[in-house]
């Protein structure tokens, strides 16, 4: 037997295993006991007729429920959501999707036709209504990073009766333009660092954005540069320093294997229609439901300034916009504490007072 081939089945047997231990640790009291009426599990779901994992958590299944949508496509942040945003368990049932291709939901044996918008938006419809009737509520708290805040918002404007508030992480506007302003401020600092490297392989893009032959590789050599210039993680070089964080236990080192290769393949099948999918500035003009956005102040990844200008435009029954100074395209995990008690502080508290909605 190979090196390759030998090296390729403990990759696989520590991917079932993984799944197969899967494991997240319960609420316990001072004294050492499961905390009742808490939650802690994995859990599979069928949606879209296609399985799908759910890390369920929270103190008190009495709390509202919050479903969290991760980024990419296909990049699934369930240890960083545990690790930086762990305090949101005390005051919601928090719910960490997987979703369909991405992270524990990856399987090589997805059809890739059903990785496509309307699909993922159907799972997440499908999901948000399994919430509901688990948990016996009216309405759940929705939160979208990036990708996710593109389903995100979508869902919000579909269905403003199942959502109680929408919060948008680097939302995602129009990601046609965006692309072209990230690629604006990638190729000015470049310039500016006189990196002739850097200059040398944005310029050898030529057309950006673009679904030309090719494409896949050109949004990777962009994405490296642009995370080198610190336009999506804030004074850092690349994405590295958020995953050498301790892990949680949820997520081990083999699960970085369907992790790359969910996002791989979800990337290639979902980018080009989102770059097709329009602008919210002309489809969501108004949504029937309360909209906070988090926006960090150096966010080229998802650029900020589209964000801004949907929301000074948006027509909302409550809306809210928050800046965060020392973030990118993370806020929410390179201003952790400032995210958490935002959504403890605000938006919870205002969804529950007498004159919130």
């Amino acid at each position: 037997m190979g090196l390759p081939l030998l090296l390729a089945l403990v990759l696989v047997a520590g991917v079932l295993c993984s799944r197969w231990f899967e494991h997240t640790p319960p609420f316990r009291d001072a004294a050492g006991r499961v905390v009742p009426g808490s939650i802690a599990a994995f859990e599979q779901v069928e949606l879209g007729g296609y399985r799908q994992t759910l890390l369920i958590r929270g103190r008190s299944v009495a709390n509202p429920v919050l479903l969290y949508l991760h980024g990419g496509p296909g990049s699934t942040e369930l240890p960083l959501v545990r690790h930086f945003n762990a305090p949101l368990e005390d005051h919601f049932t928090v719910v960490l999707w997987e979703q369909r291709g991405a992270g524990k939901s990856y399987s090589p044996f997805l059809d890739r036709s059903t990785l496509n918008i309307e699909q993922l938006l159907g799972d997440a419809h499908e999901l948000v209504l399994y919430l509901r009737q688990r948990f016996h509520k009216e309405k759940i708290f929705l939160v979208g990073h990036s990708w996710g805040s593109f389903l995100g918002l979508e869902l919000a404007r579909r269905y403003p009766e199942l959502i109680q508030a929408y919060v948008g992480i680097g939302q995602v506007v129009s990601l046609w333009e965006g692309e072209r302003l990230s690629m604006q401020f990638a190729l000015q600092q470049a310039e500016a660092a006189g990196n002739a490297q850097a200059v040398a392989e944005l310029r050898g893009l030529g057309e950006y954005p673009t679904l030309r032959e090719g494409w896949l590789k050109g949004v990777f050599t962009q994405r490296a540069w642009l995370g080198h210039f610190g336009g999506v993680l804030y004074g850092r070089d690349g994405m590295g320093s958020l995953f050498a964080v301790e892990r949680p236990p949820e997520f081990t080192l083999f699960d970085f294997v369907p992790f790359f290769l969910g996002s791989y393949t979800s990337l290639e099948a979902l980018w080009p229609q989102l770059l097709r999918a329009g602008d919210f500035r002309d489809t969501a003009p108004r949504l029937l439901v309360p909209v906070y956005l988090c926006l960090g102040r150096h966010d080229y990844n998802v650029p900020f300034a589209l964000a801004e200008d949907y929301f000074q435009r948006l027509q909302a029954p409550r809306k809210q916009l928050f800046w965060f100074e020392s973030s990118a395209h993370m806020p929410n995990f390179e201003e952790p504490e400032k995210f958490n008690q935002l959504l403890i502080d605000r938006v919870l508290r205002e969804s529950v007072s007498p004159g919130g909605q």
